[in-house]
C-alpha cells in the first residue's frame, strides 16, 4: 500500500500517515476530536490553576462561611477576556483596570 500524505493544517507542510487505513473524513473527525480533547484539558488546567489563584489570595480569611461562599464562586465559565474581566471586577476597580493594563501590555484583543 502506498503512503498517504495529508496537509497539516497549521503549517501547510507535508505529513506522511504511513501504514494507517483510513480515508480523509476519518481522519479529519480523528484530528477534530483529539484537538476538542486537548482543549477540554487546556481549559481544566485553566480552571483548576485560576481557583487556585483566587483560594491563595483568601488564605488569611478565618471566616469558614465566606470561604465557603468563595469556592463555590470562584470559576469563570469562558475563556473569553470579557468573562475573566467580569470575574476579577468582582474583586474591585483596581485589580480590573491592573488586568486590562497586563492585557493590553501583551498585546491581547481586548
Amino acid at each position: 500500500m502506498p503512503e498517504q500524505k495529508v496537509s497539516d493544517f497549521n503549517s501547510g507542510e507535508i505529513t506522511n500517515r504511513g501504514d494507517i487505513d483510513i480515508d480523509e473524513l476519518e481522519f479529519e473527525k480523528l484530528k477534530d476530536m483529539l484537538v476538542k480533547s486537548l482543549l477540554i484539558l487546556i481549559y481544566a488546567e485553566f480552571e483548576k490553576c485560576f481557583n487556585k489563584l483566587v483560594l491563595d489570595r483568601c488564605s488569611e480569611i478565618t471566616d469558614i462561611s465566606i470561604l465557603e461562599f468563595i469556592k463555590n464562586n470562584s470559576s469563570i465559565r469562558s475563556l473569553k477576556l470579557s468573562s475573566i474581566r467580569g470575574f476579577i471586577g468582582q474583586f474591585g476597580e483596581k485589580h480590573k483596570n491592573e488586568f486590562k493594563r497586563l492585557v493590553g501590555e501583551n498585546s491581547l484583543v481586548f
